[in-house]
């Protein structure tokens, strides 16, 4: 997976600094375990994947990071500040489940939450595909202190992940409902892109499913 000395390196590196992180803030090591296992679980997983090979390995670095110094994640240039103090809040007590959102979404598109409503990032267009401002961090490739993980200001595409399921598991619902939102960004140049809540409904009359933009915003609270 890491094709140089230097990046096997630098990954150990990352697991040495959360696995103090995880010392220091007294989680359990069942914690620090399951963490470790999700991030292999990305670098493992075969071709029938939803996120190429290449960008699990980012994945995996970037939660590694992340799940060490969880207070560099950023909402970069979205409406998603709310989002964020959660993402910040959920790497810092339980990394693990941040990283399993993350690799269940790379590997099968879909997110399982605790009380069992399911997110599946597929029908969410262009939500596992790196947007302008995380394919800039992407395109720095292995940057000497480590500016191709994290950059003050800048999401993430991990964070990019999290947050897109995080906000969907949010209007998800259990059962049958004849309405549907979901969350999307609409891809654009850095700072240009536009975010949206989309309502879909059956429309009785002729059986069309109709669409409306019912925000430009998560609108989450935490």
């Amino acid at each position: 997976v890491f094709k140089t000395q230097a990046e096997r390196v630098r990954f150990k590196d990352l697991m040495n600094s959360f696995e103090k992180r995880a010392k220091d803030s007294k989680l359990t090591p069942e914690q620090a375990a399951l963490t470790f296992h999700h991030v292999r679980r990305l670098l493992e997983a075969g071709d029938g994947s939803m996120v190429p090979a290449e960008l699990r390995k980012d994945l995996a670095e970037q939660i590694l990071n992340q799940a060490a110094r969880p207070r560099l994640i950023s909402q970069g240039t979205n409406n998603t500040c709310n989002v964020t103090t959660l993402e910040r809040r959920i790497f810092t007590r339980n990394p693990d489940e941040a990283a399993r959102l993350i690799a269940d979404a790379a590997t099968t598109g879909k997110y399982v939450a605790a009380d069992g409503r399911i997110v599946d990032l597929t029908r969410v267009p262009g939500a596992l595909t790196p947007d302008a401002q995380s394919s800039q961090l992407l395109a720095r490739q292995f940057m000497s202190g480590n500016a191709d993980l994290a950059v003050d200001g800048m999401r993430t595409y991990a964070s990019q992940v999290f947050e897109t399921a995080a906000v969907n598991v949010k209007y998800a619902q259990a059962g049958t409902n004849p309405e549907v939102v979901l969350y999307r960004k609409r891809p654009g140049l850095p700072g240009q892109e536009r975010e949206e809540l989309i309502k879909f409904s059956r429309n009785w009359i002729d059986g069309a499913l109709d669409q409306q933009v019912i925000g430009d915003a998560p609108s989450i609270n935490t």
